[in-house]
């Protein structure tokens, strides 16, 4: 991945996640997609929305910004299991180490 890109990638802290239940799957960009278990959680998606929404506009005004954040933003849930997020969350940990 590019330096800048990776300078620029939206991350949630790891307590967020594990609390909130939700992962990032991919971002490329303006696009992400989270790992959420269930349909219901509306303000919790509306919350993820409005972070990345925000942290888009911060990028956005960036000098080096990428092109790839300059697009229109696309936030998507993808449903799975609490097993799909644990292996999501021990992969992330295995990545940072």
């Amino acid at each position: 991945m590019d330096k800048i890109v990776e300078k620029y990638k939206f991350e949630l802290l790891p307590a967020y996640s594990k609390y909130k239940s939700v992962a990032i799957l991919n971002q490329k960009g303006a696009t992400i997609s989270f790992l959420i278990p269930y349909y219901e959680k509306q303000k919790l998606k509306r919350n993820l929305k409005k972070a990345f929404y925000n942290y888009l506009n911060f990028v956005k005004i960036q000098e080096d910004c990428p092109e790839d954040f300059k697009k229109e933003a696309c936030v998507k849930f993808v449903y799975g299991s609490k097993d799909n997020l644990k292996n999501t969350y021990h992969k992330k940990e295995r990545e940072a180490l």
